[in-house]
């Protein structure tokens, strides 16, 4: 296992362990290198500090639940892992130049435009089952992802077979009106019966939880404004709070199968 692999370890086991207190050498140790070394080789491969990786997704996710939750800033900062509002507060000006509280006064009116003309299902309230999934890391712009997933399916599809049966998913990690694009971080996903290896592709399971799902129809192009139509006119109007985990689509009819118009995308939002 070289570097860079044990260091998609260790960032994995921050991402799944961010709203929680956890020591440098555990991080260490869930990517197999010494407490000694990690630090160094960490900033290395990552160009930040575990800690600054740290807090940035753990500050970039308070400015997705600000934005997109009715919850207060108490309890955000907590929800994301600091027990103390001033020092959430200190970094979070840090990262964003503004007051968590000015911060949200700033994306107060973004959600007064006028609806957009979408076709967009009524949501229904599911239990998703745990998943067990074999993925790729996508680390970049958005627009950039159809490279990670074609890697994906040509590296998969020695294994397994891939056809229009196969579950395909985007797990999100992070809001391109918030993270930089040179940071935005998507999971490019085939869902699998049971846990198994395929080398040059991670493995992780997605445990079961309360999703609201929303059935969009049409082209990946407005997913964007897609979301914040489903924030404006479903989460905030009806006080439905987000949870901690990731979310993710589900594409039912997708690019390797279908043309644009056709697709098919189940938005999968976790809720409390």
């Amino acid at each position: 296992m070289d570097y860079p692999e044990r260091i998609r370890l260790a960032i994995q086991y921050m991402e799944e362990h961010s709203s929680e207190k956890i020591l440098l050498e555990a991080i260490a140790k869930a990517s197999f290198i010494s407490p000694f070394h990690f630090h160094r080789i960490f900033k290395s491969i990552t160009n930040s500090t575990p800690r600054e990786y740290m807090e940035r997704i753990r500050i970039e996710k308070a400015a997705h639940l600000i934005q997109y939750t009715n919850l207060g800033i108490g309890d955000i900062a907590y929800d994301v892992g600091y027990e103390n509002h001033e020092s959430f507060s200190k970094v979070f000006k840090k990262i964003f130049g503004s007051t968590p509280q000015e911060y949200k006064r700033k994306f107060k009116s973004i959600f007064t435009k006028k609806p957009l003309e979408i076709k967009l299902d009524s949501p229904i309230r599911k239990k998703s089952e745990s998943l067990n999934v074999l993925y790729m890391r996508h680390l970049g712009k958005y627009s950039q992802v159809d490279k990670t997933w074609r890697k994906l399916i040509q590296i998969a599809s020695k294994k397994i077979k891939i056809d229009k049966s196969t579950r395909l998913i985007g797990i999100w990690h992070d809001n391109p009106n918030i993270t930089s694009a040179e940071n935005l971080r998507l999971d490019a996903c085939i869902v699998t019966k049971e846990k198994m290896q395929v080398e040059g592709l991670d493995i992780k399971t997605i445990a079961e939880g309360e999703y609201l799902v929303f059935r969009y129809y049409g082209d990946y192009a407005q997913l964007d404004l897609v979301y914040s139509n489903i924030v404006r006119d479903h989460l905030l109007t009806n006080k439905i709070e987000l949870d901690n985990r990731p979310s993710f689509e589900d594409y039912i009819q997708s690019p390797a199968f279908h043309s644009p118009k056709d697709y098919i995308t189940d938005i999968y939002l976790p809720i409390k």
